[in-house]
């Protein structure tokens, strides 16, 4: 799992996640995977840096054959659908809010459905 701080950081890592890693299981003839999971935030929180930290670009990644994209509204989607993108054999994009996943919850345990 990777981790970018601000959803405007991730353009100069575009070209590989469109280029290389979504097409990874094509261009071997499924002999090869790229279980990658980027997950990055997006939301104009700060004070005096909204306009540089509030742009998605998420609906540009959901036109990349090849790569799943994940966009959980609560810590709880956030959670499971991680879960999931984690497991997945192919690459996965995860984008939030920083204010929904700062978000406080109910505390209840989570089960881990691996089956």
């Amino acid at each position: 799992m990777v981790e970018i701080q601000f959803f405007d950081y991730i353009w100069p890592a575009y070209h590989q996640l469109r280029n290389e890693l979504a097409t990874m299981r094509w261009r071997s003839n499924n002999a090869f995977s790229s279980p990658v999971v980027v997950r990055v935030t997006y939301g104009g929180y700060l004070k005096g840096g909204s306009i540089y930290h509030s742009q998605t670009g998420a609906v540009v990644f959901t036109a990349v054959p090849g790569l799943r994209v994940i966009c959980p509204s609560t810590a709880l989607d956030a959670n499971g659908l991680l879960r999931t993108a984690i497991r997945c054999d192919d690459p996965c994009s995860s984008s939030s809010t920083s204010t929904s996943i700062a978000r406080p919850t109910t505390r209840r345990p989570i089960p881990d459905r691996t089956s």
